[in-house]
């Protein structure tokens, strides 16, 4: 295409081609890619601000496979520093106007017409005072507007980096008035609080009152530190650890075996819980006061030097001074959202703010606790925001009580993408549905196989509850209770009765088929999907008799609709006529740990209807994650130790360990990683895996050396190995 008039061959191209029918490969299509490779070819050359990130996925020259083509193309670009599901973007594209830059709503990501109608609200408010033009969008199935909006004969450099320079100064901007508007909220729902999802405020409820009460159970025990007076521990504790619970809590730090533990009576006295529960009350009193100009700081650095309580002692420390109210409560969901404001506003910038208690005191200040009737402590209501920030997921936003709340909340939550997962690949995802309609996702344990599946459906589908159902395969799981069969109905007059019942797949199938036409009629596949795509989903699918599961059912999974129609086995008690099929717009998905001595069960017949994706442990998701200084030795320690189980004889790359068991780090950082941590890691959650992974082909001595030897490849460096 000739270099000085690319635009105006392709808006002519535009106005006389958008919306035709095309074949992969013909005239028309290699014209698309034809502009489509322009376009990106100049973007990519004017696009060299280091903050900002062009998505080379963004071009949207066809529906995602389906023969028509639209009417422009269009490359969206983020501020990197958010990830690229920030939902405010600068887009670049082209279509029969010729070239547009705007600063616009990136709807994929929000998902949502009412957020995406708040967040638009607030960029017209930031954008106002900026003198930039807002205009409806060419599309008309779009509902929201693009702001800054320039169409341009040729590429202005000029106008593409004033845009694009009004686009970095605001995005901030953007960011803090979404906090201020989800602060503004909660100060309203405090006027009134009760216990809503999230919130836990209700004046007859127990949370608090539970909380309430754990410093004079606290002192009970210390006065009379027997095994009774401690049950009230997993009650008031609300540790995510499970460590943390009370038989951990004995058996750790009285160093007892878990029968032994078990085998306490009620008046047994526990010297070393008692011993260690006033080092804690030490920390935090001086003389029965609250010590003076107390800080979380030194709470924690206190704590770091008490062994076996870990995340635990921290919220006990808390409690037993709540009344005072000095000191927060600070855990890992606290760290989380604080580090989340952090990346996406500018409340902690000042020399003055860089310890965890002085942020928290800043979104205390922001807070409007009222002056009169109020009972929570003032910690306690920050603690709450920071549950709500943390927890606030889509299904939230059908909530009818404080509805807005809930909405700025998530807007706020969800800027860097991760409201409501941690790490989900949506792109790859629907790639994989469009290679195949039955997919296993096979891997060894803790490779974040069902997480990754069920975050991807329940981020796309529309309904949730409507298409998705998920099910586990078991060893007596049968024929009868997937597809049909006779089953018991009731007695009559001391008689059993029996019918024919469907089973949950064929139910299931019965519900997709109501909108197979809609999916079939739908020409953006992505569309298709959220709308009237079926996902069933099967976990540890090969624990079953696949064949005798399945049955006749080998045809009709590959032979989608009414072309793969087949009478069941138990089709002659029905109308003859009868056939079933599974509708072309089900999604058959399993998942299976290949190191399960079952896996054997899947049969090649059965093994090439399906499309295999491996799961691997993905060291990027621990960094994602873990927020750490020695984040990157305790990642290189994870892969030395997968590279010394996968060299074993008898072993190999399917026994290695996911990522989802090295995440469970998090659980036991004190201050940062530390070689204690790794241990108790390796002690807890790793060596019973790997015993049962060696005693199939080792002896116990064999077991124990390499036990041993796999201990010390799961180490840090030297220079970083403290206990600090």
């Amino acid at each position: 295409m000739n270099e000085n008039n690319w635009i105006e061959e392709a808006k002519e191209f535009f106005e006389q081609s958008g919306g035709k029918d095309y074949i992969s490969g013909d005239k028309l299509s290699k014209k698309a890619q034809e502009v489509n490779k322009r376009l990106q070819e100049t973007i990519v050359e004017r696009l060299k601000d280091p903050d900002i990130e062009l998505s080379l996925k963004g071009s949207k020259w066809s529906l995602q496979g389906h023969k028509k083509l639209k009417d422009y193309i269009w490359y969206r670009s983020y501020y990197k520093e958010f990830g690229q599901e920030y939902p405010v973007v600068f887009g670049i594209g082209i279509n029969k106007t010729g070239l547009n830059f705007t600063i616009n709503i990136y709807n994929d990501a929000i998902n949502n017409d009412d957020i995406s109608e708040k967040l638009g609200e607030i960029i017209e408010q930031v954008l106002l005072n900026k003198k930039l033009e807002s205009k409806d969008r060419i599309n008309e199935n779009e509902k929201y507007k693009d702001y800054g909006y320039f169409k341009l004969e040729e590429f202005d450099d000029t106008k593409f980096n004033k845009v694009l320079n009004i686009y970095k100064n605001i995005v901030y901007e953007i960011n803090q008035k979404i906090f201020d508007q989800t602060i503004e909220k909660f100060n309203s729902f405090l006027e009134n609080p009760k216990d809503i999802p999230h919130l836990s405020f209700g004046k007859e409820g127990n949370f608090y009152t539970t909380k309430e009460a754990i410093k004079k159970k606290f002192e009970e025990f210390l006065n009379n530190p027997t095994f009774e007076n401690l049950k009230w521990w997993d009650e008031s504790i609300n540790s995510a650890n499970m460590q943390g619970n009370m038989t951990n809590l004995v058996k750790n730090i009285e160093g007892l075996t878990l029968e032994e533990v078990k085998k306490l009576k009620n008046d047994d006295e526990l010297k070393k819980v008692k011993e260690t529960f006033e080092k804690i009350e030490e920390l935090v009193f001086d003389n029965d006061k609250i010590k003076t100009n107390l800080t979380y700081e030194d709470v924690e650095k206190g704590i770091s030097e008490i062994e076996g309580m870990n995340a635990t002692a921290k919220e006990l420390a808390y409690y037993i001074q709540m009344e005072n109210d000095k000191i927060p409560l600070v855990n890992g969901m606290t760290t989380d959202v604080l580090s989340h404001i952090e990346k996406v506003t500018q409340i902690f910038n000042g020399e003055e703010l860089k310890t965890i208690q002085s942020k928290i005191k800043q979104i205390k200040k922001k807070i409007s606790i009222p002056e009169s009737n109020f009972e929570f402590k003032s910690y306690y209501v920050v603690d709450q925001f920071f549950n709500l920030l943390h927890k606030v997921s889509k299904k939230d936003l059908d909530t009818n009580s404080h509805k807005e709340l809930y909405q700025y909340a998530y807007l706020f939550a969800n800027l860097t993408g991760k409201a409501d997962k941690k790490s989900v690949d949506k792109d790859d995802f629907i790639d994989t549905l469009k290679k195949g309609k039955n997919i296993i996702y096979y891997g060894a344990p803790g490779t974040g196989k069902t997480f990754g599946v069920k975050s991807n459906i329940e981020y796309i589908v529309e309904d949730i509850e409507k298409q998705f159902v998920m099910t586990q395969f078991h060893p007596s799981y049968t024929y009868e209770d997937f597809i049909e069969g006779v089953k018991p109905s009731g007695l009559t007059e001391g008689v059993m009765n029996f019918e024919l019942k469907d089973g949950e797949f064929k139910l299931f199938c019965q519900k997709a088929k109501v909108d197979e036409e809609k999916f079939l009629k739908e020409n953006d596949f992505y569309n298709a999907i959220k709308k009237y795509g079926y996902f069933f989903f099967v976990d540890e699918i090969n624990r079953a008799e696949l064949s005798r599961v399945f049955g006749e059912l080998l045809y009709s999974l590959e032979y989608r609709g009414k072309s793969g129609k087949i009478k069941t086995q138990y089709s002659s008690l029905r109308d003859e006529y009868e056939y079933f099929y599974i509708p072309e717009n089900l999604f058959f998905i399993g998942t299976m740990n290949d190191v399960d001595r079952s896996i054997d069960s899947f049969d090649l017949a059965l093994r090439r209807r399906f499309v295999w994706l491996r799961k691997d442990c993905d060291y990027q998701v621990i960094k994602n994650n873990i927020q750490d200084e020695n984040i990157e030795n305790y990642v290189k320690a994870c892969e030395n130790l997968n590279k010394y189980i996968v060299g074993l004889d008898g072993l190999g790359e399917k026994y290695q360990i996911g990522h989802s068991y090295f995440l469970k780090i998090k659980s036991y950082i004190k201050n940062k990683i530390t070689q204690n941590c790794m241990n108790e890691l390796f002690d807890y959650h790793i060596e019973p895996l790997l015993v049962e992974y060696l005693r199939v082909e080792y002896d116990e001595k064999g077991i124990k050396q390499h036990l041993n030897e796999a201990r010390k490849e799961f180490k840090l460096k030297k220079d970083n190995d403290t206990n600090s």
